[in-house]
């Protein structure tokens, strides 16, 4: 997916251009597979991950997924998220408690939306039945963006994701396939 992924003041700007560039293509290929509704998988790290999870949010005068493709999307990995809020049902096991991310936890009916790609089931792990959610936010303590880390490394936390998240990551995405 194309977009500016600007750093710059122009960070909203660059959130909303990359959310519409990916809602329309996932709506895109939605229709280009007929009667058959494929399997959408997603994942960002950092701004991508804002723009990935700003993708499943019904947002006014912006383009929207179909209902169709939202029953597409079957799993949503995100890294060091600046948007990062504590405490969700879906942020990864061992993310931190504590404080929401640089850009702010966000508004909690869109957080509200993140919480219903759901699907009743099995969680990963469990013995119990309970809502699986599709989306899991992967945060470490100290990450700059996703935790306000201050510490002299907080960038370097920001950018372990890859090396550290993502066999588990890979490996809830497969549960995910097989469990739905």
């Amino acid at each position: 997916m194309n977009y500016p992924a600007s750093g710059d003041g122009n960070y909203f700007n660059s959130v909303m251009v990359g959310r519409a560039n990916l809602v329309n293509e996932i709506n895109w290929l939605v229709q280009q597979c007929g009667s058959y509704t494929p399997a959408i998988f997603l994942a960002g790290h950092s701004q991508g991950g804002a723009v990935v999870l700003n993708a499943l949010l019904q947002v006014s005068g912006a383009p929207n997924l179909s209902i169709r493709a939202k029953s597409a999307i079957r799993a949503v990995v995100v890294f060091g998220d600046p948007n990062f809020s504590p405490n969700q049902p879906y942020n990864a096991p061992g993310s931190p408690t504590n404080t929401d991310g640089l850009m702010g936890g966000g508004i909690q009916a869109y957080k509200d939306q993140y919480a219903s790609y759901r699907s009743w089931g099995w969680p990963m792990g469990s013995s119990f039945q309970g809502w699986v959610y599709k989306i899991r936010s992967y945060c470490y303590s100290g990450d700059f963006f996703c935790n306000r880390g201050k510490a002299s490394n907080a960038m370097n936390i920001h950018n372990l994701y890859g090396e550290n998240s993502t066999t588990a990551a890979r490996q809830w995405m497969e549960y995910m396939v097989n469990a739905f």
